[in-house]
């Protein structure tokens, strides 16, 4: 049996999980692409492979995970509580809810933290609005670079060939 071929079959499969992961809560994304993608170049002896890539790559990811925690408390932009509250809810979610968490911890956190600032259920909210719109935006830049990291391994494909 070609192991290469069975490498580059398993970096696709991570990479098409990957993906799914970026929308679905339950699975890490990025760095599930990333990881595919790495594979591949140990398959390949990083034949064709930019450093520049795979560090940007790296980069890209690892800020993605930190967006996770943090874009929900700069989307509140409402009081310090608020905020807070959204960086609290995401990791206690995540540890209440599990991967659901991810989603529902920012909205709950916020709303609480801005209701005890204000005790106004209307801004309060309004800040767990601003914290899902920044989860959804975060999804789609997560999105973009899990298609950019996709697209550069259909690209390595090719160029070898």
């Amino acid at each position: 049996m070609n192991y290469d071929i069975l490498w580059t079959i398993v970096s696709g499969i991570l990479i098409l999980v990957g993906i799914v992961g970026t929308v679905a809560p339950f699975l890490p994304g990025p760095p599930l692409v990333l990881g595919g993608l790495i594979l591949y170049g140990v398959a390949t002896h990083f034949e064709n492979f930019s450093g520049w890539a795979i560090a940007i790559f790296l980069v890209l990811t690892i800020l993605t995970f930190a967006m996770d925690f943090f874009a929900p408390a700069l989307g509140v932009r409402s009081s310090k509580k608020g905020a807070l509250g959204a960086i609290l809810g995401t990791v206690f979610g995540v540890v209440l809810l599990g991967p659901l968490g991810i989603i529902f911890g920012p909205l709950i956190g916020a709303f609480v933290g801005e209701f005890l600032t204000s005790y106004d259920t209307h801004k309060a909210a309004e800040a767990a609005w601003r914290a899902f719109l920044a989860f959804l935006i975060g999804t789609a830049i997560k999105l973009g670079v899990v298609f950019a990291m996709a697209g550069y391994f259909i690209y390595l494909l090719f160029a070898g060939n």
